[in-house]
């Protein structure tokens, strides 16, 4: 616990009795490579954040995340009272995630048996932003549209996010590599990019951006 200069202080209990109105706190809070916000909730196995600090997030996260991207993660864990709780203990079980390319407020809930641990998740956090680098440099669909691509106006619910991943020929390339569509197979940095996307669920980018992007691809082949 060397990091912690004071831990006598840093035990010390907060008390909020008398205080003029509710207040919540979260447990750790990370700036990525100035570019994301990442907030952490940590909860033993089996409790989950209240409604209050749900909807107090939420909110956090949707002004946040209209300026730049925000994550708000719940982790769970089963370490002992005593025992120091490390990234690897905390098992990633819910995001809540805004960026100003993604039009909506994202939720996800993963599955029991795929969370990531938060080590990895931060990890993945920090190419994310390398990702979001390389949709800076896509077009948007109105210059995909003026440009000939006369395909995605067709597809007028498609996410201008998922639009620019569509014009990364060299990333969705990669995506025509893989064995099989699951967490497993793919690359870090692919699946970066899909979070960078707007996409947490693997089948999801699958369906709205990979296939769209193939399917572009061929009906060009063919005139």
């Amino acid at each position: 616990m060397q990091h912690i200069n004071n831990l006598a202080r840093f035990n010390q209990q907060m008390n909020y009795f008398g205080f003029p109105m509710q207040a919540t706190d979260v447990d750790s809070v990370t700036h990525i490579k100035g570019k994301f916000y990442l907030f952490n909730e940590a909860k033993c196995e089996g409790t989950d954040v209240t409604r209050g600090q749900l909807i107090f997030f939420r909110e956090l996260i949707e002004d946040l995340g209209s300026k730049r991207p925000a994550f708000y993660v719940v982790t769970h864990h089963s370490t002992r009272p005593e025992d120091f709780i490390t990234g690897e203990d905390l098992k990633v079980s819910t995001i809540i995630f805004k960026a100003p390319h993604v039009t909506k407020l994202v939720e996800y809930d993963y599955p029991a048996d795929e969370r990531p641990t938060l080590n990895e998740f931060t990890h993945l956090l920090a190419l994310v932003a390398d990702a979001t680098d390389k949709l800076k440099g896509g077009r948007t669909a109105l210059d995909i549209t003026n440009n000939g691509w006369d395909f995605f106006k067709d597809f007028s619910d498609l996410s201008p996010s998922t639009i620019k991943a569509l014009s990364n020929d060299e990333l969705m390339q990669s995506f025509t590599e893989l064995e099989y569509w699951d967490d497993e197979n793919l690359s870090p940095e692919q699946k970066a990019f899909m979070w960078a996307c707007g996409h947490f669920d693997t089948l999801s980018f699958y369906d709205q951006a990979y296939t769209t992007w193939v399917n572009h691809n061929q009906s060009n082949t063919i005139q």
